[in-house]
């Protein structure tokens, strides 16, 4: 279980996104803004973590193994460890910081010489700085989502309700349950429609293949 504490920076503000849209005005605020988070909820689906410079609270319940696998990554700073409830050194993992994965020093086991109920891990990850590379891809495809109409909800309005992270990209408006969603997912590879251009680009910083599983 992950918990975001902190965000320090997004893949785009709703300033320069109104100015590379075109749509600088406040009634325009709600939809852009419903843009960004259906195409920031996209991109976390597929690449299964967060490439965002923020501080995360992390739970591993029973944890085992000789590790423990944070789910963002690269990892800037822990913050802070407890072991059911009782604070860790540091000093006491082995912590590879590019793939987000702590070893632990006593092989699997916990501090007291018995598998701990649960690990609690604070930590900041991510990029300070996004690669230029996304950050191109991200201003391409808002851009194409804007240019589409948002999809299903061009002019929703109200409060954002729900963010869908499961398949498809969606975000969903308090008022008259509008939503600015994606096409979908082809179902044989699995790839969202819109991303398929950057397939190669994104695969880079995908969890499966950087962490060697695929």
């Amino acid at each position: 279980m992950s918990t975001l504490v902190q965000i320090f920076n997004e893949w785009i503000t709703l300033a320069d996104a109104h100015e590379l849209l075109g749509t600088c005005s406040p009634a325009k605020d709600i939809e852009v803004q419903g843009y960004i988070d259906s195409l920031d909820a996209l991109i976390l689906a597929y690449l299964q973590r967060d490439l965002r410079h923020a501080e995360y609270s992390e739970i591993k319940f029973r944890p085992e193994g000789s590790f423990i696998r944070l789910n963002n990554w690269p990892v800037i700073n822990i913050t802070s460890i407890t072991s059911d409830g009782s604070t860790i050194s540091e000093s006491e993992f082995d912590i590879d910081t590019n793939l987000g994965i702590m070893y632990y020093n006593n092989e699997g086991l916990s501090f007291t010489g018995a598998q701990p109920k649960k690990i609690t891990v604070q930590y900041i990850s991510g990029y300070p700085i996004m690669p230029p590379e996304l950050v191109t891809m991200y201003k391409t495809l808002l851009t194409d989502l804007n240019d589409a109409g948002g999809s299903a909800a061009a002019d929703a309005t109200g409060e954002i309700k729900k963010v869908s992270l499961v398949g498809v990209a969606a975000v969903e408006f308090d008022t008259g349950g509008s939503s600015v969603s994606y096409s979908g997912v082809d179902r044989l590879t699995g790839v969202p429609e819109e991303l398929k251009p950057y397939v190669g680009l994104l695969n880079r910083y995908r969890s499966d293949v950087t962490m060697g599983i695929v």
